[in-house]
């Protein structure tokens, strides 16, 4: 099935993988994805995984991701989001941006093998 951009943030009950070339807005996509989760009270910054091809490219998810969780905070007028977008903020040294090479090492013992990964 192609995913949309749309699709992207509305399908929060489905894993995606996006694959596009080079200035696409990937990591715009999965940032934006990334915030509907968390504001939906869907997952924690401790249960999400985003793997990148690069460190690079890692680095600066997680960057984007901060600021715009930042940002969110200051917009949402929701306190429960806010809330989320606090803890989120609070935790992000839990967060999972890595290369696919990194994310199988650090994978729990078997986890890898059985296509179970952190959601």
């Amino acid at each position: 099935m192609q995913i949309t951009a749309g699709m992207i943030v509305e399908k929060l009950d489905q894993s995606v993988i996006v694959e596009a070339g080079a200035g696409s807005g990937k990591t715009k996509s999965l940032v934006t994805r990334m915030l509907a989760l968390i504001a939906a009270g869907r997952s924690t910054v401790d249960h999400m995984a985003a793997v990148t091809f690069t460190r690079k490219a890692a680095a600066e998810l997680k960057g984007r991701f901060q600021i715009d969780l930042e940002e969110a905070v200051r917009k949402e007028k929701n306190e429960e989001k806010i809330g989320r977008y606090l803890s989120a903020l609070e935790r992000m040294e839990f967060l999972f941006t890595g290369t696919t090479h990194s994310f199988l090492c650090e994978a729990p013992e078997g986890e890898a093998h059985r296509g179970e990964a952190r959601s």
